[in-house]
């Protein structure tokens, strides 16, 4: 599916404070607006200190077919998600995350990308975030599978220089980063 520029610049980013409160209130369950609610606070403090990692999406279109970056944009437009640009690194790849490993945005994708993180770094806001997706899905196999995947990887999702790889066919990265498929 082809995206024109206009198509592609009208996605917007999440990038001021008052639209973390749009991004959190767009969660349907209250556990999971609390829970980002008691992060707000950190990611503001984060934001300063990461500046804006993801391009704007028109140029990421314009990019070859099967690199990272066009990938990504087709992937934020077929969805219809507002990519997060501020706060924290994690925050603002999270999406990126997503595109790359082929994980989906409903309960069992999530909790795959989760799952993923924490075989990379364990950290306990992986296991917790992972935990309800996998408790709100009732699957553990997939996220299992995606923490395998990450322990095999050597992706570390605080230091992956996302800005540097746009440009490379997702194939190279794969390969790169050890990211075979689940």
């Amino acid at each position: 599916m082809d995206v024109t520029f206009h198509e592609a610049e009208s996605i917007q980013f999440v990038r001021q404070p008052h639209e973390i409160d749009e991004f959190i209130d767009s969660f349907q369950y209250l556990g999971a607006r609390l829970f980002l609610r008691a992060l707000k606070p950190a990611m503001l403090r984060w934001s300063d200190r990461v500046g804006q990692i993801v391009p704007p999406l028109g140029q990421l279109q314009t990019l070859p077919a099967g690199t990272l970056g066009y990938e990504f944009a087709a992937f934020v437009r077929s969805r219809q998600l507002k990519p997060i640009a501020y706060g924290p690194r994690r925050a603002q790849i999270h999406d990126v995350l997503h595109a790359l490993l082929g994980y989906d945005t409903d309960f069992v994708g999530e909790q795959q990308v989760q799952w993923f993180i924490l075989g990379t770094k364990p950290l306990w806001f992986n296991v917790v975030i992972g935990t309800h997706f996998w408790l709100r899905s009732r699957q553990w196999q997939p996220g299992w599978d995606a923490f395998c995947r990450g322990r095999n990887s050597t992706l570390d999702p605080d230091t992956f220089p996302v800005e540097q790889l746009w440009h490379i066919p997702v194939a190279e990265i794969y390969q790169q980063y050890h990211l075979q498929s689940d």
